[in-house]
């Protein structure tokens, strides 16, 4: 596996909104306001990080039941 740092999130946006949905796993901060995450970027001392597994991005749904 593999910490990549990202500067968007637009191919990620399907994970996030699927991930926002899930009962253990919503985060309040992002389903009261969507920009809480997306907009996050625009400031200079916040950052993203996407887990690589074989160089393709690890979807949590392969990781099994939690």
């Amino acid at each position: 596996m593999m910490i990549q740092k990202i500067f968007s999130f637009d191919e990620y946006e399907g994970f996030v909104n699927e991930l926002s949905k899930h009962p253990q796993y919503s985060d309040p901060h992002f389903t009261y306001d969507k920009n809480n995450l997306y907009c996050s970027l625009k400031s200079k001392d916040k950052h993203a990080y996407v887990v690589l597994e074989n160089f393709h991005f690890f979807h949590w749904k392969s990781m099994g039941n939690f």
